[in-house]
């Protein structure tokens, strides 16, 4: 290539990318796709086009070509921590756990302080995804202490509700679940956590409180497949007063509300 056809190239690509970065600002992510994929016509290892086309891609949660592209920047730059944690997000997203696990790993190993909470929360989805709740626990719990207003904070008190829930330390279950309550992380709502507190004191056999936890879900959503049938099994079952005509009716309710409640 002659020097001047190179000078030439190299200013369209600035041109391209300048016309990319305009329309990012603009929220025209089409055009800024467009713009950047033009830039990469001129020169493909232009790590600011890949990051921009890369981080549009995986906003519109079109992962596989996402990742892609992060693995071309990865090609030209492989000590890049962030682009790696970028790459275990869109892997989990993905359900391809190992290559996620992978990732993350390498975004560890090269981020000079990984002190990211976005980072300890794909890492701790990963390891609760995996069944290994003590390691997601530690993860979320990470997340929480970097930044106590993390945007995802109630979902993540959501989840740590249900590990401690698994892991039987039930007393911490509950604290979690209260905390969430009045604000429940979307697309939950209060009749799930509600439910949610009554399965934790059903299995704390406090009987009485699981039941008024349960008659809460359904004053909130009277259908609540699962509320009817779990307060069915409760009347069955319960050890002092059973009756067995309110636990009939309860669970005829549940199958009605959900066939899939009513095995």
């Amino acid at each position: 290539m002659s020097s001047l056809t190179a000078k030439l190239s190299a200013a369209n690509e600035n041109t391209w990318i300048r016309l990319g970065s305009l329309a990012e600002t603009m929220n025209d992510t089409e055009r800024a796709v467009m713009c950047f994929e033009n830039a990469l016509k001129h020169n493909p290892a232009n790590v600011r086009a890949l990051t921009s086309v890369a981080s549009i891609c995986r906003l519109r949660e079109m992962y596989p070509k996402a990742v892609e592209y992060f693995q071309r920047i990865l090609n030209i730059e492989i000590s890049n921590g962030e682009i790696w944690g970028a790459l275990g997000h869109c892997f989990l997203m993905m359900d391809d756990l190992q290559k996620a696990y992978t990732a993350y790993q390498q975004a560890l190993y090269h981020l000079p302080s990984p002190k990211d909470p976005n980072l300890w929360y794909g890492i701790g989805i990963l390891y609760d995804r995996y069944g290994s709740f003590e390691h997601a626990e530690e993860a979320f719990t990470a997340v929480l202490k970097m930044d106590g207003k993390f945007e995802k904070a109630h979902e993540i008190y959501f989840r740590l509700g249900i590990i401690y829930k698994q892991q039987l330390k039930y007393d911490q279950a509950l604290d979690c679940f209260k905390y969430i309550l009045q604000k429940p992380p979307r697309p939950l709502t209060q009749a799930d956590i509600w439910f949610q507190i009554g399965h934790v004191f059903e299995l704390q056999k406090e009987f009485g409180a699981a039941q008024d936890a349960y008659e809460r879900v359904l004053k909130e959503n009277p259908t609540h497949g699962k509320a009817l049938q779990q307060l069915g099994w409760l009347n069955h079952s319960h050890p002092t007063s059973p009756n067995q005509e309110i636990a009939a009716k309860f669970l005829l309710k549940s199958i009605e509300a959900d066939s899939t409640d009513g095995q």
